[in-house]
Parts: structure tokens; C-alpha cells; sequence
């Protein structure tokens, strides 16, 4: 059923299902737009997070990380308990703030920063922007949807008028040249070309609906063989900034503090974690080639996400009546696919709240039951964002456990108190402990 809803019917539940009206702008991002809308800017922007893009962004987050790095060592020197979520939040406020705005923030050192300051107040408004990027929310939560009304927000024009100004100053050539996700925009605005090829998926044909895992790549989204006709408006290319930011900064800082959680709690997968990085990397400066290799550390994601999926639902929305294996299903009727229940399923995960990187090896990832697992979704509507964010998880990860290790500390939950709505949080915070190896 659920491959065919998010895979081989897709073209009759192509869009989200419609909570409450959306204004102009928000209707010009990727993750608000409808139908052939929605295919044209997912045709132009889904080259902006392919392996070579990346690598071209990956100078921009090892910045990030080496910030991240200097507060880790201040944490372990004082050997005070550290709020890995807040921790993480500014190491991820500053990847997006340079790879979407063009912006060195460095959050942790200047926490009263203009852009902090407003993105902070923004994204605490707008929480459940953050969901848009995986599609993950519930209808009983739409009346506190804020996003919509982005732009009427202080903070919100404050990004408006930043990402105008910028945008301006870059094809004036008054900016300075930087490979981020902006300029890349620029690029496609300037040396527009009409045809873009067709393109598979590197873990298998999304027209065959061959999405299974969460290390399924942006390639997993066909491209319509119809050419594109015009530009991206200075108007797109602001709204795409302004939602990856508000879509990539806590769904990310949320993962990368529960994986930090579970490996406290997990010595034994730590250390292993640590040995992977010490054999594939060892003295040498992490690359985008190089984290690639760190397998188990991937394994050590994938269960993360698993055990905690940032959001519990995707939404659908059929156009037409459709009958799928003997069910009917009306036109205009929401579908609310279960995700936090898929991945809790004891009938396809074995011993299910149990921490076990394990099941997420080459050869146990053959034996998983399609569409049981779907942290970033699945289908041409896959997370666009997906591989930038494993990247930054990576390259977090690979700095800290190079040097230090992540303990309990007092105030350690165990089990972990969840709010479960809009996005999947620690109630209280997660708190751990620095240690240096």
C-alpha cells in the first residue's frame, strides 16, 4: 500500500495534504508547492544537493564543525554537563546559515548576533517548518502552524530583506564568491539550460519504487522529461533559502543529540564508532570521500532515526478515487502514513526499542521489509535535503569522537523523557558529559 501511494501512484498523491491557506511566498518554496509548480523547482534544485555540490559545500561545514570543535574543548576542560541539543542547535544554525544565506554566524561564540538572535526567535515561532522537510505532520496541530505567516514576523522579514540584499550584492558582484546552496541558485538563475536529463537512483528507480533505506540519495527523484521553460524568480530563490533554514536547522541538531544520547548510553558502539574513524581516517582531515567510507558510523545514524524519527507522519493527499488492493480510496482524503509506528513495528524490527546499529548492515538491510523504514520519507517527495544533512551529522560526529567521548552525567535521563509533537524532542534536554580520550 504505502508503495504505492509514495511511489508507483505518486501522480495521484503528489501533494501535501492542505492545512490551512498559504501565503504567496510560502507557496514558492519546494516544500509548500503543488503539482507541476512543485516539479519544476524540484527538477532545478535537486542538483544542488548531489554528491559534487556537496563536496564543493563540504569547505563551508568543516568550518561549522572546527567551531563545534572549540566548544567541545571548553565543555571537556571544565567537565561541566553540556545540553547536547543546544550544542548541536549552533554547530547546525551555523552550517545552514552559511551554505543557505552566504553567512558566517559562528552562534556558539556570538550568541547575540543579529542572525541568531532572529533565527532563534524564528524557528521557536515556526516549529513546524522544521517538519516540512520530511512532510512529517499531524492535521490536530494545524491551528498553531505559523509558518504561513512567516513574512508578517519581525524576524521573518529580517531573512527576507538579509537573503534580498545578498542576493543583490552577489550579482552585482559586490559578494564574495562563495559554493553554497545560494550561489548555486545564482548559477542556475544565470546560465540557465533548458534540458535536464532524466536521472535513476543510485539505490534503485524510483518509478519502480525501490526506496528502502535511509541512505537512499537526492538522485531518487525523476526528473520530468518535459523541458523547463524559465528561470528561478528572485522571489523562489529567496523562499528556498528562507524554508531550508527553517527545515534543515533543528530536524538536524535534534538527530545528531539523540545519536549523541544513545552512544553514552552504548560504550561498546562508541568505541567502535571511534576505532572505524581512527582505521578509515586516522590523522588526516576528514573529506566528503572520506566520511562516506565510516560504514558503521552510517549504521549508528540510520538506527538513530529509526528509534527516534524527528516526526511521527507523512502526509498525503489523493487527487482522484483511487481502488489499491481492494480498498477505495476517496478523492481529497488525507493519508496519514504512520512512521513512528513503522519503526516500533516488533514485526519488522526484532527487540524494537533496543539500540542495534547491527540491523543496519549491508547484509541485514536485505532482509528489511520495503517501506518499513522512512526517516526522510520516500518517492520522488523524498527529503530533498537528506544527503546535505547526513553529511553534517557525519562531519559533527567524526570531530568529536576524534577527540572526546560522550558520557553520562547526573542529569542523564534514562529512559529519555519524549515530547513527541510537533517534532520529536527531550522534554527536559538531553545532558551528557565531555570526556577527552
Amino acid at each position: 500500500m504505502l508503495e504505492q501511494i509514495m511511489v508507483k501512484q505518486f501522480h495521484n498523491f503528489t501533494n501535501r495534504y492542505k492545512l490551512v491557506p498559504m501565503d504567496s511566498f510560502s507557496k514558492k518554496t519546494v516544500l509548500s508547492a503543488k503539482n507541476e509548480h512543485w516539479k519544476y523547482l524540484r527538477t532545478i534544485l535537486s542538483p544542488n544537493f548531489s554528491a559534487k555540490k556537496l563536496k564543493e559545500m563540504q569547505p563551508l561545514v568543516q568550518t561549522a564543525a572546527d567551531n563545534l570543535d572549540k566548544t567541545c574543548n571548553n565543555f571537556a576542560k571544565t567537565g561541566e554537563d553540556v545540553d547536547v541539543n543546544r550544542l548541536f542547535g549552533c554547530f547546525t544554525m551555523d552550517v545552514i546559515a552559511t551554505t543557505a544565506f552566504g553567512v558566517e554566524v559562528n552562534s556558539q561564540k556570538n550568541p547575540d548576533n543579529p542572525f541568531v538572535k532572529n533565527a532563534t526567535y524564528l524557528v521557536r515561532r515556526n516549529r513546524f517548518a522544521s517538519v516540512f522537510v520530511i512532510a512529517f505532520l499531524s492535521r490536530k496541530f494545524f491551528k498553531f502552524l505559523l509558518f504561513t505567516k512567516v513574512l508578517a514576523t519581525r524576524s521573518g522579514k529580517f531573512f527576507y530583506d538579509l537573503c534580498k540584499k545578498i542576493l543583490a550584492d552577489r550579482k552585482q558582484g559586490n559578494g564574495q564568491f562563495r559554493k553554497d546552496l545560494l550561489q548555486m541558485m545564482i548559477d542556475q538563475q544565470n546560465g540557465f539550460t533548458e534540458e535536464q536529463p532524466e536521472k535513476n537512483a543510485k539505490n534503485g528507480d524510483v518509478k519502480n519504487g525501490d526506496i528502502m533505506n535511509g541512505d537512499a540519495t537526492n538522485d531518487d527523484v525523476p526528473i520530468p522529461t518535459k523541458l523547463v521553460k524559465r528561470k528561478l524568480t528572485d522571489e523562489e530563490i529567496i523562499a528556498q533559502s528562507t524554508i531550508f533554514f527553517l527545515a534543515g536547522y533543528e530536524t538536524t541538531a535534534t538527530t545528531l543529540s539523540f545519536m549523541a544520547y544513545l552512544l553514552a548510553l552504548h560504550q561498546d558502539i562508541q568505541d567502535k564508532v571511534y576505532q572505524e574513524i581512527q582505521s578509515v581516517i586516522g590523522k588526516e582531515a576528514p573529506d566528503y570521500n572520506s566520511v562516506q567510507k565510516l560504514t558503521y558510523l552510517s549504521q549508528c545514524l540510520s538506527e538513530t532515526l529509526r528509534l527516534y524519527p524527528i516526526a511521527s507522519s507523512i502526509l498525503r493527499k489523493s487527487k482522484k478515487q483511487i481502488t489499491i488492493k481492494n480498498w477505495t480510496i476517496p478523492a481529497n482524503i488525507s493519508i496519514n502514513i504512520p512512521i513512528h509506528a513503522l519503526h516500533h513495528n516488533p514485526k519488522y524490527w526484532p527487540n524494537p526499542e533496543k539500540f542495534d546499529p547491527d540491523r543496519f548492515s549491508e547484509e541485514a538491510q536485505k532482509t528489511h521489509t520495503k517501506f518499513a523504514y522512512l526517516p526522510f520519507g520516500a518517492g520522488p517527495r523524498i527529503c530533498i535535503g537528506m544527503r546535505l544533512a547526513q553529511m553534517e551529522v557525519k562531519f559533527a560526529m567524526t570531530e568529536i569522537l576524534t577527540k572526546y567521548k560522550f558520557v553520562p552525567s547526573e542529569k542523564t535521563e534514562n529512559p529519555i523523557i519524549l515530547n513527541k509533537q510537533p517534532l520529536l524532542s527531550a522534554k527536559n534536554g538531553i545532558w551528557l558529559k565531555l570526556e577527552r580520550r
